[in-house]
């Protein structure tokens, strides 16, 4: 073979070579909203990782990205429909732990129909709205640990809890949970709570997590007085011993005689059966002493009307 043919060979598997690597890793940064954008496109990933982000941005629109790195950015904000874009919607996993997120504009995930992984640890978000999970049909796992949620309301999980099987709550300053917060999660097998500023919570969501296998609720301020504690840990023990739900350990912060004790080994010496009858009794007394006010208010109201009537009546009088 001739040097000339020789060079004209070498100069082709380079450009074979240079064509694969192209295909396999390209540069998106000519198809950013940015001047420069340093993301990395590995065939169906786009990698962002660590670059400074301050946006999502745009990217190439032949491709169909599935796993999409965005983690250890400087993004605050999700603006609605984010991620309604034809490269984005064959996505499954979607990283975005480690930003400085603390506003997700209601349907900022419309769009993502077959994602199964959201990963939003370690930002700042304070609430979840009822429409902030809008258009999550598929997602199994989210992770919202080490952010700064305070509250979850009844409706904080509608669009997402008939298929989320692992949700992480842990590290979070979650100090109340509306007690229907969790109905209706089929499939939810793993609920992490640990490490919030619960003092109590009202367990017998737990009968309604038919899947449920593992909860962990450690690292918390648990009241331990008896009405508190079997509230708490009343249906969720009844569970670990028939279902084997995996309970980790419990410490009490109060009341002073139980402090530093394990919250299970306390319940063992109270009987939740009476506590529950004690709280029905005052519960029934309470519903009584209202409807006594109401019957109350009802006579007052009549009286009130008569003595109205009887005196427009003797004016009549009066005037004849």
């Amino acid at each position: 073979m001739s040097e000339a043919n020789m060079g004209i060979n070498v100069m082709f598997r380079i450009f074979l070579l240079c064509v694969l690597v192209q295909c396999c890793f390209g540069d998106c940064s000519f198809h950013c909203e940015a001047l420069s954008c340093p993301c990395q496109c590995y065939r169906h990933d786009l990698r962002c990782f660590n670059k400074s982000l301050t946006t999502i941005g745009k990217y190439p629109t032949h491709e169909s990205f599935k796993y999409l790195d965005f983690a250890y950015n400087k993004i605050t904000t999700l603006k609605k429909h984010q991620f309604r874009l034809p490269y984005f919607k064959e996505a499954t996993a979607l990283q975005l732990s480690a930003n400085k997120i603390q506003i997700i504009e209601d349907g900022a995930f419309e769009g993502l129909i077959h994602l199964h992984s959201l990963f939003l640890s370690s930002n700042k978000i304070q609430s979840i709205n009822a429409e902030t999970f809008r258009g999550l049909k598929a997602v199994k796992r989210v992770y919202l640990d080490n952010n700064e949620l305070k509250r979850l309301h009844h409706h904080t999980f509608k669009h997402v809890h008939k298929t989320l099987k692992l949700l992480y709550l842990q590290e979070n300053q979650i100090h109340h949970i509306d007690a229907s917060t969790f109905n209706n999660f089929p499939q939810l097998r793993t609920l992490d709570l640990s490490s919030n500023h619960l003092k109590t919570i009202d367990g017998s969501f737990i009968n309604k997590l038919p899947s449920l296998a593992h909860i962990f609720l450690a690292q918390n301020r648990w009241s331990c007085d008896s009405s508190a504690l079997c509230s708490t840990l009343g249906h969720i023990e009844e569970l670990e011993n028939e279902r084997n739900v995996l309970l980790d350990t419990m410490m009490c912060s109060s009341p002073e005689i139980h402090v530093g004790k394990d919250a299970v080994d306390v319940l063992k010496t109270i009987d939740c059966t009476d506590v529950f009858v004690k709280q029905s009794q005052v519960k029934d007394n309470g519903d009584n002493s209202k409807g006594n006010v109401n019957w109350l208010n009802a006579l007052l109201v009549t009286v009130c009307l008569f003595l109205s009537i009887m005196f427009q009546f003797v004016l009549f009088l009066k005037l004849q």
